[in-house]
Protein backbone atom coordinates (compact mmCIF):
# COMPACT_ATOMS: atom_id res chain seq x y z
CA UNK A 1 0.00 0.00 0.00
CA UNK A 2 2.88 2.38 0.74
CA UNK A 3 4.38 1.57 -2.66
CA UNK A 4 1.06 2.47 -4.29
CA UNK A 5 0.82 5.79 -2.45
CA UNK A 6 4.48 6.63 -3.10
CA UNK A 7 4.06 5.91 -6.81
CA UNK A 8 1.02 8.19 -6.97
CA UNK A 9 2.81 11.04 -5.17
CA UNK A 10 5.83 10.56 -7.46
CA UNK A 11 3.47 10.73 -10.43
CA UNK A 12 2.07 14.04 -9.17
CA UNK A 13 5.58 15.48 -8.87
CA UNK A 14 6.45 14.13 -12.33
CA UNK A 15 3.46 16.02 -13.72
CA UNK A 16 4.93 19.27 -12.35
CA UNK A 17 8.25 18.59 -14.05
CA UNK A 18 10.22 17.38 -11.05
CA UNK A 19 12.75 14.59 -11.57
CA UNK A 20 13.78 11.81 -9.22
CA UNK A 21 17.17 12.30 -7.66
CA UNK A 22 19.43 10.88 -4.97
CA UNK A 23 18.98 11.88 -1.35
CA UNK A 24 22.33 13.68 -1.47
CA UNK A 25 21.15 15.98 -4.30
CA UNK A 26 17.38 16.20 -3.88
CA UNK A 27 15.59 19.47 -3.11
CA UNK A 28 12.72 17.51 -1.56
CA UNK A 29 13.08 14.30 0.46
CA UNK A 30 9.88 12.40 1.33
CA UNK A 31 9.65 9.33 3.56
CA UNK A 32 6.46 7.28 3.22
CA UNK A 33 6.55 5.23 6.37
CA UNK A 34 5.25 2.02 7.91
CA UNK A 35 4.35 1.35 11.54
CA UNK A 36 3.12 -2.26 11.48
CA UNK A 37 6.22 -3.35 13.39
CA UNK A 38 8.60 -1.44 15.60
CA UNK A 39 11.49 -2.36 13.30
CA UNK A 40 10.02 -0.18 10.54
CA UNK A 41 9.89 2.83 12.86
CA UNK A 42 13.46 2.18 14.00
CA UNK A 43 14.62 2.08 10.38
CA UNK A 44 12.90 5.40 9.72
CA UNK A 45 14.65 7.03 12.67
CA UNK A 46 17.97 5.72 11.38
CA UNK A 47 17.32 7.09 7.90
CA UNK A 48 16.37 10.49 9.28
CA UNK A 49 19.74 10.88 10.97
CA UNK A 50 21.62 11.39 7.69
CA UNK A 51 19.02 13.66 6.09
CA UNK A 52 18.93 15.86 9.21
CA UNK A 53 22.64 16.52 8.83
CA UNK A 54 22.03 17.57 5.24
CA UNK A 55 19.18 19.85 6.30
CA UNK A 56 21.45 21.55 8.81
CA UNK A 57 23.97 22.26 6.05
CA UNK A 58 21.29 23.40 3.59
CA UNK A 59 18.07 24.70 5.22
CA UNK A 60 16.46 25.04 1.77
CA UNK A 61 16.04 21.26 1.54
CA UNK A 62 12.46 20.24 2.34
CA UNK A 63 11.80 17.12 4.43
CA UNK A 64 8.46 15.33 4.66
CA UNK A 65 7.31 12.37 6.76
CA UNK A 66 4.23 10.66 5.36
CA UNK A 67 2.29 7.49 6.10
CA UNK A 68 1.66 5.34 9.14
CA UNK A 69 4.59 6.37 11.33
CA UNK A 70 3.57 9.99 10.75
CA UNK A 71 0.43 9.06 12.69
CA UNK A 72 1.88 6.72 15.33
CA UNK A 73 4.82 9.07 16.09
CA UNK A 74 3.04 12.32 15.26
CA UNK A 75 3.65 14.08 18.58
CA UNK A 76 7.37 13.35 18.52
CA UNK A 77 7.87 14.18 14.84
CA UNK A 78 6.01 17.49 15.01
CA UNK A 79 8.41 18.65 17.72
CA UNK A 80 11.31 18.29 15.27
CA UNK A 81 11.45 21.78 13.76
CA UNK A 82 13.68 20.65 10.88
CA UNK A 83 10.90 18.39 9.50
CA UNK A 84 8.69 20.45 7.19
CA UNK A 85 5.58 18.25 6.97
CA UNK A 86 4.13 15.36 8.97
CA UNK A 87 1.07 13.79 7.36
CA UNK A 88 -0.58 10.43 8.07
CA UNK A 89 -1.50 7.95 5.33
CA UNK A 90 -5.25 7.70 5.90
CA UNK A 91 -6.08 9.86 2.88
CA UNK A 92 -3.89 10.00 -0.24
CA UNK A 93 -5.34 13.37 -1.26
CA UNK A 94 -4.34 14.88 2.08
CA UNK A 95 -0.83 13.51 1.66
CA UNK A 96 -0.63 15.18 -1.74
CA UNK A 97 -1.98 18.44 -0.29
CA UNK A 98 0.73 18.32 2.38
CA UNK A 99 3.44 17.78 -0.25
CA UNK A 100 2.09 20.73 -2.26
CA UNK A 101 2.68 23.01 0.74
CA UNK A 102 6.45 22.56 0.54
CA UNK A 103 6.73 23.07 -3.23
CA UNK A 104 7.99 26.42 -4.54
CA UNK A 105 5.32 29.11 -4.88
CA UNK A 106 5.13 28.83 -8.66
CA UNK A 107 3.48 25.43 -8.34
CA UNK A 108 -0.18 26.27 -7.85
CA UNK A 109 -2.38 23.29 -6.96
CA UNK A 110 -5.46 22.49 -9.02
CA UNK A 111 -8.10 19.81 -8.48
CA UNK A 112 -6.16 17.63 -10.93
CA UNK A 113 -3.14 17.87 -8.63
CA UNK A 114 -4.84 15.54 -6.16
CA UNK A 115 -6.36 13.10 -8.64
CA UNK A 116 -5.00 9.81 -9.94
CA UNK A 117 -1.32 9.74 -10.84
CA UNK A 118 1.25 7.03 -11.48
CA UNK A 119 4.99 7.47 -11.55
CA UNK A 120 5.39 4.22 -13.46
CA UNK A 121 6.24 0.86 -11.88
CA UNK A 122 6.97 -2.55 -13.39
CA UNK A 123 4.30 -3.94 -11.08
CA UNK A 124 1.43 -1.49 -10.66
CA UNK A 125 0.04 -1.27 -7.13
CA UNK A 126 -3.66 -0.33 -7.16
CA UNK A 127 -5.48 0.19 -3.83
CA UNK A 128 -9.07 -1.10 -3.86
CA UNK A 129 -9.59 -0.64 -0.11
CA UNK A 130 -8.11 1.90 2.27
CA UNK A 131 -7.97 1.16 5.98
CA UNK A 132 -9.32 -1.84 7.87
CA UNK A 133 -12.33 -2.45 10.12
CA UNK A 134 -11.08 -5.76 11.58
CA UNK A 135 -9.76 -4.92 15.03
CA UNK A 136 -7.04 -7.56 15.46
CA UNK A 137 -5.57 -6.91 18.87
CA UNK A 138 -1.94 -6.68 17.69
CA UNK A 139 -2.56 -4.46 14.64
CA UNK A 140 -2.13 -0.69 14.43
CA UNK A 141 -3.52 -0.33 10.89
CA UNK A 142 -7.09 0.74 11.86
CA UNK A 143 -5.55 3.62 13.80
CA UNK A 144 -2.89 4.66 11.27
CA UNK A 145 -4.98 4.16 8.12
CA UNK A 146 -8.53 4.38 9.46
CA UNK A 147 -11.51 2.07 9.02
CA UNK A 148 -12.24 0.33 5.73
CA UNK A 149 -13.26 2.46 2.73
CA UNK A 150 -13.75 0.50 -0.47
CA UNK A 151 -12.77 2.47 -3.56
CA UNK A 152 -15.53 2.68 -6.20
CA UNK A 153 -15.05 0.35 -9.15
CA UNK A 154 -14.96 3.21 -11.65
CA UNK A 155 -11.97 4.75 -9.89
CA UNK A 156 -10.17 1.39 -9.71
CA UNK A 157 -10.61 0.93 -13.47
CA UNK A 158 -9.21 4.41 -14.16
CA UNK A 159 -6.24 3.70 -11.89
CA UNK A 160 -5.52 0.39 -13.62
CA UNK A 161 -5.73 2.05 -17.03
CA UNK A 162 -3.33 4.79 -15.96
CA UNK A 163 -0.90 2.26 -14.49
CA UNK A 164 -0.85 0.31 -17.76
CA UNK A 165 -0.28 3.54 -19.71
CA UNK A 166 2.70 4.24 -17.45
CA UNK A 167 4.21 0.85 -18.28
CA UNK A 168 3.02 -1.60 -15.64
CA UNK A 169 3.30 -5.20 -16.82
CA UNK A 170 1.22 -6.65 -14.00
CA UNK A 171 -1.26 -5.26 -11.49
CA UNK A 172 -1.65 -5.84 -7.75
CA UNK A 173 -5.12 -5.04 -6.41
CA UNK A 174 -4.55 -4.09 -2.77
CA UNK A 175 -6.63 -4.14 0.38
CA UNK A 176 -5.84 -4.93 4.00
CA UNK A 177 -8.72 -7.40 3.67
CA UNK A 178 -9.22 -7.75 -0.08
CA UNK A 179 -12.08 -10.21 0.31
CA UNK A 180 -14.16 -7.69 2.28
CA UNK A 181 -14.23 -5.35 -0.72
CA UNK A 182 -17.52 -3.64 -1.52
CA UNK A 183 -19.52 -4.38 1.59
CA UNK A 184 -19.23 -0.73 2.73
CA UNK A 185 -20.26 0.75 -0.65
CA UNK A 186 -23.80 2.05 -1.17
CA UNK A 187 -24.00 -0.13 -4.29
CA UNK A 188 -22.84 -3.52 -3.01
CA UNK A 189 -20.33 -5.40 -5.13
CA UNK A 190 -18.39 -8.55 -4.27
CA UNK A 191 -14.60 -8.88 -4.60
CA UNK A 192 -15.05 -11.54 -7.29
CA UNK A 193 -17.27 -9.18 -9.29
CA UNK A 194 -14.69 -6.41 -8.97
CA UNK A 195 -11.70 -8.52 -10.01
CA UNK A 196 -13.70 -10.08 -12.86
CA UNK A 197 -14.50 -6.61 -14.19
CA UNK A 198 -10.83 -5.59 -14.04
CA UNK A 199 -9.86 -8.84 -15.78
CA UNK A 200 -12.40 -8.44 -18.60
CA UNK A 201 -11.82 -4.70 -19.05
CA UNK A 202 -8.10 -5.00 -19.80
CA UNK A 203 -7.39 -7.96 -22.12
CA UNK A 204 -3.92 -6.52 -22.76
CA UNK A 205 -3.03 -6.99 -19.07
CA UNK A 206 -1.18 -10.28 -18.80
CA UNK A 207 -1.18 -10.78 -15.04
CA UNK A 208 -3.38 -9.64 -12.16
CA UNK A 209 -2.62 -10.28 -8.49
CA UNK A 210 -4.48 -9.37 -5.31
CA UNK A 211 -3.49 -8.93 -1.67
CA UNK A 212 -4.35 -9.74 1.06
CA UNK A 213 -7.12 -12.08 2.24
CA UNK A 214 -8.58 -12.94 5.64
CA UNK A 215 -9.61 -16.61 6.12
CA UNK A 216 -12.93 -15.45 7.58
CA UNK A 217 -13.95 -13.91 4.23
CA UNK A 218 -12.86 -16.63 1.82
CA UNK A 219 -15.78 -18.31 0.00
CA UNK A 220 -16.01 -21.20 -2.41
CA UNK A 221 -17.72 -18.90 -4.90
CA UNK A 222 -14.68 -16.60 -4.92
CA UNK A 223 -12.33 -19.51 -5.57
CA UNK A 224 -14.57 -20.90 -8.32
CA UNK A 225 -14.60 -17.48 -9.98
CA UNK A 226 -10.80 -17.30 -9.85
CA UNK A 227 -10.52 -20.60 -11.74
CA UNK A 228 -12.43 -19.00 -14.63
CA UNK A 229 -10.11 -15.97 -14.93
CA UNK A 230 -6.97 -17.11 -16.79
CA UNK A 231 -4.99 -13.90 -16.31
CA UNK A 232 -5.43 -13.80 -12.54
CA UNK A 233 -2.19 -15.20 -11.14
CA UNK A 234 -2.59 -18.57 -9.45
CA UNK A 235 -1.56 -17.34 -6.02
CA UNK A 236 -3.45 -16.70 -2.77
CA UNK A 237 -2.07 -15.11 0.38
CA UNK A 238 -4.15 -16.25 3.36
CA UNK A 239 -2.63 -15.20 6.71
CA UNK A 240 -3.53 -17.36 9.72
CA UNK A 241 -1.07 -15.82 12.28
CA UNK A 242 -1.28 -18.67 14.83
CA UNK A 243 -2.28 -22.32 14.90
CA UNK A 244 -3.71 -22.04 18.41
CA UNK A 245 -7.38 -21.21 19.00
CA UNK A 246 -6.46 -19.68 22.35
CA UNK A 247 -4.00 -17.27 20.71
CA UNK A 248 -6.33 -16.57 17.78
CA UNK A 249 -9.02 -15.52 20.26
CA UNK A 250 -6.57 -13.26 22.11
CA UNK A 251 -5.55 -11.82 18.72
CA UNK A 252 -9.24 -11.18 17.91
CA UNK A 253 -8.78 -12.88 14.56
CA UNK A 254 -12.50 -13.90 14.25
CA UNK A 255 -11.40 -17.27 12.90
CA UNK A 256 -10.33 -20.66 14.24
CA UNK A 257 -7.69 -23.24 13.50
CA UNK A 258 -10.38 -25.51 12.03
CA UNK A 259 -11.56 -22.76 9.67
CA UNK A 260 -8.01 -21.99 8.53
CA UNK A 261 -7.35 -25.65 7.71
CA UNK A 262 -10.74 -26.12 6.05
CA UNK A 263 -10.40 -23.05 3.83
CA UNK A 264 -6.83 -23.93 2.92
CA UNK A 265 -8.20 -27.28 1.75
CA UNK A 266 -10.80 -25.43 -0.33
CA UNK A 267 -7.95 -23.72 -2.18
CA UNK A 268 -6.25 -27.06 -2.88
CA UNK A 269 -9.50 -28.63 -4.07
CA UNK A 270 -11.05 -25.78 -6.08
CA UNK A 271 -8.18 -23.58 -7.28
CA UNK A 272 -5.95 -26.59 -7.79
CA UNK A 273 -2.98 -24.94 -9.48
CA UNK A 274 -2.75 -21.98 -7.07
CA UNK A 275 0.14 -21.60 -4.65
CA UNK A 276 -0.81 -20.71 -1.10
CA UNK A 277 1.08 -18.48 1.35
CA UNK A 278 0.46 -17.19 4.85
CA UNK A 279 1.67 -14.91 7.67
CA UNK A 280 2.75 -16.10 11.12
CA UNK A 281 3.29 -14.05 14.27
CA UNK A 282 5.68 -15.75 16.69
CA UNK A 283 5.73 -14.87 20.38
CA UNK A 284 2.37 -13.18 20.90
CA UNK A 285 2.18 -12.29 24.64
CA UNK A 286 -0.23 -15.12 25.54
CA UNK A 287 1.52 -17.74 23.39
CA UNK A 288 2.64 -20.79 25.39
CA UNK A 289 4.95 -23.55 24.23
CA UNK A 290 1.86 -25.66 23.51
CA UNK A 291 0.38 -22.84 21.39
CA UNK A 292 3.64 -22.62 19.46
CA UNK A 293 3.58 -26.38 18.83
CA UNK A 294 0.04 -26.05 17.45
CA UNK A 295 1.33 -23.49 14.96
CA UNK A 296 4.07 -25.93 13.91
CA UNK A 297 1.56 -28.75 13.48
CA UNK A 298 -0.73 -26.55 11.35
CA UNK A 299 2.20 -25.75 9.07
CA UNK A 300 2.99 -29.45 8.75
CA UNK A 301 -0.64 -30.23 7.94
CA UNK A 302 -1.37 -27.51 5.38
CA UNK A 303 2.13 -27.32 3.86
CA UNK A 304 2.09 -23.74 2.63
CA UNK A 305 4.10 -22.85 -0.47
CA UNK A 306 5.40 -19.67 1.19
CA UNK A 307 5.12 -17.98 4.55
CA UNK A 308 6.17 -14.71 6.10
CA UNK A 309 6.98 -15.16 9.77
CA UNK A 310 7.69 -12.37 12.25
CA UNK A 311 8.48 -11.87 15.91
CA UNK A 312 5.60 -10.20 17.75
CA UNK A 313 6.09 -6.45 17.97
CA UNK A 314 4.08 -4.52 20.60
CA UNK A 315 2.27 -1.56 19.05
CA UNK A 316 1.05 1.30 21.26
CA UNK A 317 -2.72 1.93 21.28
CA UNK A 318 -3.56 -1.61 20.19
CA UNK A 319 -5.67 -3.94 22.34
CA UNK A 320 -2.70 -6.24 22.93
CA UNK A 321 -0.28 -3.52 24.00
CA UNK A 322 -1.24 -3.65 27.72
CA UNK A 323 -0.23 -7.34 27.70
CA UNK A 324 3.37 -6.23 27.32
CA UNK A 325 6.02 -8.43 25.72
CA UNK A 326 6.52 -11.10 28.40
CA UNK A 327 8.16 -13.84 26.31
CA UNK A 328 11.96 -13.43 26.46
CA UNK A 329 13.45 -12.33 23.15
CA UNK A 330 15.78 -15.33 23.07
CA UNK A 331 12.83 -17.70 23.39
CA UNK A 332 10.91 -15.90 20.64
CA UNK A 333 13.92 -16.18 18.36
CA UNK A 334 14.19 -19.91 19.11
CA UNK A 335 10.50 -20.38 18.26
CA UNK A 336 10.94 -18.43 15.03
CA UNK A 337 13.92 -20.60 14.17
CA UNK A 338 11.80 -23.72 14.65
CA UNK A 339 9.10 -22.29 12.38
CA UNK A 340 11.70 -21.42 9.75
CA UNK A 341 13.23 -24.90 9.90
CA UNK A 342 9.85 -26.58 9.32
CA UNK A 343 8.98 -24.19 6.50
CA UNK A 344 12.32 -24.63 4.74
CA UNK A 345 11.94 -28.40 4.85
CA UNK A 346 8.45 -28.20 3.31
CA UNK A 347 9.48 -25.69 0.65
CA UNK A 348 12.60 -27.62 -0.33
CA UNK A 349 10.53 -30.71 -1.10
CA UNK A 350 7.84 -28.71 -2.91
CA UNK A 351 10.32 -26.79 -5.05
CA UNK A 352 12.14 -29.94 -6.20
CA UNK A 353 9.00 -30.81 -8.18
CA UNK A 354 9.70 -27.86 -10.49
CA UNK A 355 12.95 -29.32 -11.81
CA UNK A 356 12.60 -29.70 -15.58
CA UNK A 357 9.44 -27.59 -15.76
CA UNK A 358 9.17 -24.21 -17.53
CA UNK A 359 7.64 -21.21 -15.74
CA UNK A 360 6.83 -17.74 -17.01
CA UNK A 361 8.64 -15.01 -15.11
CA UNK A 362 8.21 -11.24 -15.05
CA UNK A 363 11.80 -10.00 -14.72
CA UNK A 364 12.09 -7.46 -11.90
CA UNK A 365 15.71 -6.73 -11.05
CA UNK A 366 19.34 -7.81 -11.09
CA UNK A 367 20.09 -10.73 -8.80
CA UNK A 368 22.69 -9.73 -6.28
CA UNK A 369 26.12 -8.89 -7.65
CA UNK A 370 26.29 -11.63 -10.28
CA UNK A 371 26.83 -10.29 -13.79
CA UNK A 372 24.02 -11.05 -16.24
CA UNK A 373 22.03 -12.67 -13.46
CA UNK A 374 18.42 -11.58 -13.02
CA UNK A 375 15.45 -12.31 -10.83
CA UNK A 376 11.67 -12.13 -11.03
CA UNK A 377 8.44 -13.79 -9.95
CA UNK A 378 6.61 -16.68 -11.51
CA UNK A 379 2.83 -16.71 -11.77
CA UNK A 380 2.77 -18.68 -8.51
CA UNK A 381 4.97 -16.01 -6.86
CA UNK A 382 8.12 -18.12 -6.75
CA UNK A 383 11.33 -16.12 -6.77
CA UNK A 384 13.17 -17.23 -9.92
CA UNK A 385 16.83 -16.51 -10.76
CA UNK A 386 18.10 -16.85 -14.33
CA UNK A 387 20.87 -15.72 -16.70
CA UNK A 388 20.44 -13.30 -19.59
CA UNK A 389 23.01 -11.45 -21.69
CA UNK A 390 20.52 -8.62 -22.27
CA UNK A 391 18.52 -6.66 -19.69
CA UNK A 392 15.12 -8.39 -19.39
CA UNK A 393 13.57 -6.15 -16.70
CA UNK A 394 9.91 -5.50 -17.45
CA UNK A 395 9.62 -8.45 -19.80
CA UNK A 396 7.96 -11.84 -19.44
CA UNK A 397 10.42 -14.66 -20.08
CA UNK A 398 10.12 -18.44 -20.12
CA UNK A 399 12.56 -20.08 -17.70
CA UNK A 400 13.28 -23.81 -17.54
CA UNK A 401 14.01 -24.76 -13.93
CA UNK A 402 17.32 -26.57 -13.43
CA UNK A 403 17.92 -26.10 -9.71
CA UNK A 404 15.98 -25.20 -6.59
CA UNK A 405 16.43 -24.20 -2.98
CA UNK A 406 13.97 -23.77 -0.16
CA UNK A 407 13.27 -20.13 -1.10
CA UNK A 408 13.98 -19.90 -4.84
CA UNK A 409 13.93 -21.55 -8.24
CA UNK A 410 16.83 -21.24 -10.68
CA UNK A 411 17.03 -21.89 -14.38
CA UNK A 412 17.72 -20.77 -17.93
CA UNK A 413 15.70 -18.87 -20.52
CA UNK A 414 14.17 -21.08 -23.21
Amino acid sequence: MNTADSDSIAGMLDSFGFEKSTEEKADIVLYNTCAVREKAEQRMRSELGSVRIRKEKNPEVKIGILGCAAESLKDKLEKEEWIDIVQDGKDLEKMKEAVMKILPDEYEPTQDSFGLHRGGENSGMIPVIRGCSYMCSYCIVPRTRGLQRSIPLEEILKDVELSIEKGSKEIYLLGQNFLSYGRDLSKKISPEEMISTVHDSFPELKRIRFLTSHPHDLTKNFLQTMTSLPRVARYLHLPFQSGSDTVLKAMRRITTRKTVIEKSQWVREIWKDATLSTDIIVGFPTETKKDHEETISLLEEVKYDFAYSFLYSPRPQTKAFPLGDPIPHKEKVERLSEVTKVLNSIWFEKNKKYIGKTVEVLAESEEGKSENRWTGRSEGFHLVHFDSETNPIGKYVKVKITKTGSTFLGGEIV
